[in-house]
């Protein structure tokens, strides 16, 4: 049964976290929660306010008290849609396939899970190593989206992660081809044995930065990875998705989100 389809909570369940500015009325004990880190000391956190606007009611500024935000990395962090459009064709045509229904079925999924499915008489390793090779050679078009170094800088260390269906050798080759800092906690396609829809990404990354899911803020851009993220039990922001997002609120971008530390 595909983990994304698993019985879990509402949208209205997981929303109840998600307030109209301004009041607020939490007390101390909400507002903070404890890390053990692998030595073994704890530590002890505010929680981070992020305040944004749904596309959907735009007149309502919101607020959502979190403990981290994992972010998924092309379309969210990267502007990478080009480069990847551009080696998905090539890949396309090297097996004679419809480039325009590769991409569409390719986005937000692992390169090794497209393989497998639509080139199954292919070694899928051979093919991994082809797609990666391009990636990490050719970043022309690849920059930062918008509102992306910003919001990155007001995150301490440790309260953020980027959870992708890259592998890892992409994943740093585009963060640092958009001027981006690599996260202390980086969940990559190889770090898992199924990637988005999965919730074990995510799931995985909750468990890095020692927050419950339910605490964990996910932003995205596509559906895959907004049902990895339903299905883990995350609150979620969309980023240029579509109208009617499959999970969570649907935001104008990333420079459209403040965040503060209480």
């Amino acid at each position: 049964m595909d983990s994304a389809h698993q019985p879990g909570r509402s949208n209205d369940e997981l929303n109840e976290g998600v307030t109209t500015l301004p009041p607020r009325g939490r007390t101390v004990t909400d507002e903070l929660f404890t890390e053990t880190s692998d030595a073994g000391a704890n530590r002890t956190y505010s929680l981070l306010n992020v305040g944004f606007r749904d596309l959907g009611d735009p007149g309502r500024p919101r607020r959502l008290d979190v403990h981290a935000v994992l972010f998924d990395m092309d379309g969210t962090l990267v502007e990478s849609a080009a480069a990847m459009d551009r080696h998905t064709r090539m890949w396309a045509e090297r097996h004679s396939l419809d480039p325009e229904a590769v991409i569409r079925v390719s986005h937000g999924r692992r390169d090794i899970d497209v393989i497998r499915e639509l080139a199954p008489y292919a070694d899928p390793h051979a093919e991994l190593a082809w797609f990666d090779h391009l990636s990490c050679t050719d970043a022309d078009g690849v920059h930062a989206a918008p509102g992306a170094p910003g919001l990155l800088g007001t995150l301490p260390p440790r309260r953020w992660g980027v959870v992708t269906s890259a592998t890892r050798s992409v994943a740093r080759s585009r963060m640092a081809a958009a001027g981006l800092p690599l996260p202390d906690v980086l969940v990559c396609a190889e770090d898992v044995a199924d990637g988005k829809p999965s919730p074990e990404g995510y799931l995985a990354a909750a468990g890095r930065v020692g927050a419950p899911p339910s605490r964990c803020l996910v932003i995205e851009d596509a559906e895959a990875g907004l049902a990895a993220a339903r299905a883990a039990g995350m609150p979620a922001l969309a980023v240029a998705g579509p109208p009617g997002p499959v999970h969570g609120h649907r935001i104008a971008g990333l420079d459209a989100l403040s965040v503060t530390a209480d």
